[in-house]
């Protein structure tokens, strides 16, 4: 069963006030950002050693973590070992909702290469601000992901997904392609189709019994 999210619109004056506050460049420098608990089981250390390969190519990237969470300080120190802190952003927990859709709303790709989770809410949040994911193949949270439709998808290696990330990062067509094609297809509202077929299972459910 899928999440639906609140398909809420754009606060356009929270986006000059997100970038103050957390200092994040203008649009010349993309934003790479995940949103979630900082624990090492949602594949963290993909991202990390991702973006240490994106540095040694020569890409410039603003890396942001929202979030808090039990290993926050060993990815910290994952951070530095990669000589990442420079260019990485912790924000903490954000609560406020209009804050939140703004850090969506400018990053450039929202990293996502977790194998826990499914259906994450994150994504369909990124994604009803026109941000598109960067998933692992064959995982529950990459099943709306169409590649390079909607979304992209790789390898559960860090080569594979810094590679997925650089074509982004280096495509202005296909980032403008995925962005258009994740904002069109992967919200949903928690009202339509989610609730009814919701309803419809609990149907059966009390009808077998």
């Amino acid at each position: 069963m899928t999440n639906g999210t609140v398909l809420r619109a754009l606060d356009i004056s929270a986006v000059s006030e997100v970038r103050e506050k957390y200092n994040l460049p203008d649009n010349e420098i993309p934003i790479l950002l995940f949103v979630g608990q900082q624990s090492w089981k949602k594949n963290i250390l993909r991202i990390v050693e991702s973006c240490a390969i994106l540095k040694k190519d020569g890409l410039r990237f603003r890396l942001v973590f929202a979030g808090r969470g039990p290993d926050e300080n060993s990815i910290k120190a994952k951070i530095r070992q990669h000589g990442l802190e420079e260019s990485t952003v912790f924000t903490g927990h954000i609560s406020d909702t209009r804050e939140l859709d703004a850090l969506y709303s400018i990053a450039t790709l929202f990293l996502f290469p977790s194998i826990y989770d499914n259906a994450p809410m994150v994504l369909r949040e990124a994604a009803n601000m026109g941000t598109p994911g960067v998933l692992v193949r064959g995982t529950c949270a990459a099943e709306v992901i169409q590649d390079g439709i909607n979304g992209l998808l790789s390898d559960d290696a860090s080569d594979d997904y810094a590679s997925a990330i650089k074509k982004a990062l280096t495509d202005k067509d296909l980032l403008e392609r995925i962005s258009a094609g994740a904002k069109a297809t992967i919200p949903q509202p928690w009202d339509g189709p989610i609730m009814n077929s919701v309803l419809e299972r609990y149907r059966n459910l009390v009808g077998h019994n």
